[in-house]
């Protein structure tokens, strides 16, 4: 017997579904994955979509029922399940208990079978409660999500013991980007090159500059290549142009957003001011210059705890 009840019941559950979508919304803070959350960002977006239209249903009277309501449950549990996926496989740190070490290296099948896991479990809940809603099962973008991922895992954990080599010395072209030119004697890169390491493979993640590499100028004298922009840093940006209020929460929180980044990858910067933050030409902040940074190890962790 399939019972009416009253539409005010289900206003708990349309609420929380709204407050998915605008985690969705307001989510900028995914180092990894992005083509994956980005998929599982329309189900969201499409899912309440469909959600906000029952209203303009001639039958929409008709859908408050005991099954529509039960339906509903398990339509919602596979959002919030969604919701927490995303926020899993967008971070380093939490990433962790989708890695499986393997004898070639890391394996991330757990991620892939989660990910097809939950389109076919968002197929049946939408379905059950009437929304057409059509389903990208291609994995190819998670595929290429994975790949790069263990990529940057491999390189990370690493690091280490990474060396520049020569393939990596930089070329004059960079795509029409600004790029800035700091020279350094050979010592002093020598001694950088865990940081410069650290920072080829980020290849500019996550509100962190880029590095393009090293050049030899001579014996005496090495240049490496960093990401600029025509605003320059924080400093001088904010003598340049007005900072209202909106702007300068939006600096800070992608600033938090690097030093999060950081130390889910054991990175302390160690020089966070004004200076050593670029603007780009989106108005993003990024964190820049590493002269002073260190990788925190077991060891040194020891130490700090002396």
């Amino acid at each position: 017997l399939d019972l009416s009840i009253i539409s005010d019941t289900f206003s708990p559950l349309i609420e929380e579904a709204y407050q998915i979508e605008n985690f969705w919304k307001s989510y900028d803070n995914i180092q990894l994955n992005k083509r994956t959350c980005k998929k599982l960002g329309i189900c969201i977006i499409d899912a309440v979509y469909n959600v906000k239209k029952l209203p303009c249903l001639d039958s929409y009277d008709d859908f408050f029922t005991l099954d529509n309501y039960m339906s509903f449950h398990k339509f919602l549990q596979n959002l919030r399940v969604i919701k927490s996926f995303i926020e899993d496989i967008s971070q380093i740190r939490r990433l962790k208990s989708f890695i499986q070490e393997i004898d070639s290296g890391v394996s991330l099948e757990k991620l892939k079978d989660e990910y097809v896991k939950l389109l076919k479990e968002f197929h049946e809940s939408t379905l059950s409660l009437g929304f057409n809603i059509q389903v990208d099962n291609n994995i190819d973008d998670i595929n290429k999500d994975i790949e790069e991922t263990k990529k940057i895992s491999a390189d990370i954990q690493n690091i280490a013991n990474h060396k520049l080599v020569e393939n990596e010395i930089i070329q004059e072209s960079y795509n029409s980007e600004i790029v800035k030119y700091i020279k350094f004697s050979p010592s002093e890169v020598k001694s950088l090159s865990v940081q410069m390491a650290l920072l080829k493979s980020l290849k500019g993640l996550v509100n962190i500059s880029k590095f393009y590499g090293i050049k030899h100028e001579n014996q005496m004298e090495i240049t490496i290549a960093v990401e600029w922009s025509q605003y320059g840093d924080l400093m001088a940006y904010y003598k340049e142009y007005k900072l209202n209020t909106p702007l300068k929460l939006k600096f800070a929180l992608e600033i938090c957003n690097g030093l999060v980044f950081l130390n889910s990858v054991n990175f302390l910067h160690r020089a966070i001011k004004s200076e050593n933050i670029l603007i780009i030409n989106d108005c993003k902040a990024k964190i820049t210059n590493f002269c002073h940074s260190r990788l925190v190890t077991d060891e040194s962790r020891k130490l700090d705890t002396m």
